[in-house]
């Protein structure tokens, strides 16, 4: 025996079988005096295990009393005997029913069908073996009510806790409360409480509602819920003493309608998903059919009866149900008699749906004229590129009552509004505009202007530079900048010869770009400079093309040399062969004589003298 665990609040036996020919395992459990011998009375039992009783096995321990102390061993069958393990004790958890809420977000449809959620949060402290919802037109509904159970699911009973969803059908008019259930081997626990209504509105007399059938008595056209009678149909109910509410027809709108009544292969439950009830040809004719639950189709023109209004709203003649008989409308004696308002004056008011706003969208409503109080639908379903902004005014909305009096609402649509983006890129520099937020359609072109040391090389994409209409997507437009560009030229000139050029060749160079010169002098020449500013050996480029000139004049040697009848050096050279610039200032250094000489001075050429141009 390896453990007893805790799933979910269920205990859960645990064993293990090992060896060969084994046929089976499983459990048993006592409780003392009981004995493990003592097998099949209430304080025992003997359970086999899922599985073969090979390697590990184990069993949900279901049925068992709350707050009670077991003994249990694990078992395996080997051939015809069987084998068990040490026992081990194991104490159950106190009773508790299992919890169960009931979600909020319960809806409603047109044909009164009640979509409703729920949640088992903890199955308590046994299987949930059944749940579902309970509904009543009384508070507190319990499964003696009326119930959606969900017994049909297979994996019944349950150990953990699910949601679940279900539909409830069948609804007359009038209040109703609901709640969602579960129930365990320890009683049946309830969720929240909601309430919503089904409502119809009369417009037959507050006195004169009565029809009469001779099976099952007074038939009230005007009860609490009431029936309406408009120029074409019928709709709400009539209350019956015996037989309960008779459905006049499926239609709620109040607006114009006419019903198939097609009969064909209906049962009684799907009668609430179909077209059927009492028809008006317009004069007070009726034709068509009502629906009893308990008693079936009532028929408003049946062979050798029919039922008429007169111009003053009264009713007269017979309708006939198939297992009640004649339904009488009006009598003399006694004095009874069904009167329409209706047809003596009620009103109906006109709907107008308008669209504003500079978006685009589709409206509809659920007719183009009610009576004060009817229940009016209107929709508004904006297209791909527009969102729905609201109604206007306050009282119109997607579901409201009908005023005493004509109405317009208008739906606003506003175009969906996407983003332009202008970008700039590039060594150059500019100013870019006409981005921001357009709707869809819209013509846009952005602009660039290039600063006055750029150029505009042009837009990406390209449609961003010719213009386009908003796409239903946000865009970015990309301007190119490039910086202009100059051209270099490099020339010699002077009286000599020599080599001249840039070091990163002839350009063309961005403004601002460095540039760098190199001039090399031939023999006999000597490099004086550049021209003009700012050429120099390293400059920026201008915002213009330039030229830049070399000046390469021609030099003439001076010779020096010693004479007389001593010795001596010219700055430590014996003689010397300097090239100068005609017209180049000289002064010629003093001789450096020997310790048995002196330095008596130059001939031929003064110390401080003009080159002269030979």
């Amino acid at each position: 025996m390896n453990s007893v665990d805790n799933l979910n609040g269920i205990p859960v036996a645990k064993g293990t079988g090992s060896g060969s020919g084994i046929v089976g395992g499983g459990f048993y459990w006592w409780i003392p005096p009981t004995t493990e011998n003592g097998f099949g009375g209430s304080e025992s039992g003997k359970l086999p295990a899922n599985g073969s009783g090979v390697g590990e096995f184990s069993r949900l321990l279901t049925g068992l009393k709350p707050s009670t102390t077991y003994h249990i061993r694990a078992y395996i069958m080997v051939g015809g005997f069987t084998r068990s393990s040490d026992e081990i004790l194991f104490t159950t958890g106190p009773a508790r029913l299992p919890a169960v809420i009931t979600k909020p977000d319960f809806t409603l449809n047109e044909r009164e069908e009640l979509f409703v959620k729920g949640e088992i949060t903890d199955v308590g402290s046994s299987l949930v073996d059944i749940y579902g919802f309970v509904y009543a037109t009384h508070p507190n509904p319990t499964v003696w009510d009326r119930a959606l159970a969900f017994a049909w699911d297979t994996t019944l009973p349950i150990y953990q806790g699910k949601t679940f969803e279900g539909t409830i059908k069948g609804f007359v008019p009038g209040k109703y409360y609901f709640r969602a259930y579960a129930n365990n081997g320890q009683g049946t626990a309830y969720g929240e409480e909601f309430s919503f209504k089904i409502v119809s509105y009369g417009n037959t007399d507050t006195s004169d509602k009565y029809a009469w059938s001779e099976n099952t008595g007074w038939l009230n056209f005007n009860s609490w819920i009431g029936a309406s009678v408009f120029s074409d149909h019928l709709e709400g109910y009539a209350w019956n003493e015996t037989i309960g509410w008779i459905r006049l027809g499926t239609f709620t709108g109040g607006t114009a309608h006419t019903y198939s009544n097609n009969l064909e292969d209906w049962t009684s439950y799907e009668t609430y998903l179909k077209d059927y009830g009492v028809n008006n040809d317009g004069y007070g004719n009726l034709s068509g059919y009502a629906w009893s639950e308990n008693t079936g189709w009532i028929n408003f023109k049946p062979v050798g009866g029919g039922v008429f209004i007169d111009p003053s709203g009264n009713f007269s003649g017979y309708a006939w149900g198939e297992t009640i008989g004649w339904i009488h409308f009006a009598n003399t004696t006694p004095a009874y008699k069904v009167v329409t308002k209706w047809l003596s004056g009620a009103t109906f008011y006109p709907l107008t749906i308008l669209t504003a706003g500079n978006g685009k969208g589709t409206v509809s409503a659920s007719g183009s004229s009610f009576i004060t109080g009817r229940p009016v639908n209107i929709t508004a379903t904006p297209d791909i590129h527009s969102v729905f902004a609201g109604w206007s005014p306050a009282q119109c909305a997607a579901s409201f009552n009908m005023p005493g009096s004509a109405l317009s609402c208008t739906a606003t649509f506003n175009a969906k509004t996407y983003t332009v983006t202008v970008n700039k890129a590039g060594a150059g520099g500019g100013t870019v505009s006409g981005g921001g937020s357009f709707i869809y359609g819209a013509a846009v072109k952005p602009t660039a202007t290039p600063d006055s040391n750029s150029v505009f090389a042009g837009w990406s994409p390209a449609q961003c530079g010719t213009g386009f209409n908003m796409p239903d997507s946000d865009m970015i437009c990309t301007a190119t900048f490039d910086v202009k560009t100059y051209s270099l030229t490099v020339k010699t000139t002077g009286t000599g010869s020599g080599g001249a050029f840039a070091s990163y060749g002839s350009g063309p160079f961005a403004y601002g770009a460095l540039v760098s010169l190199q001039a090399s002098a031939d023999s006999g020449s000597r490099f004086t400079g550049w021209s003009p500013v700012p050429c120099a050996t390293n400059f920026y480029m201008p915002a213009s093309n330039l030229t830049c000139t070399a000046k390469f004049d021609k030099v003439y040697t001076l010779k020096l040399q010693t004479a007389g009848s001593g010795s001596g050096t010219i700055n430590g050279l014996f003689s010397q062969y300097i090239g100068y610039l005609a017209g180049e200032e000289i002064t010629l250094p003093a001789g450096a004589p020997s310790s048995d000489s002196i330095f008596v001075g130059w001939t031929g050429c003064s110390a401080n003298f003009s080159m002269p141009a030979s």
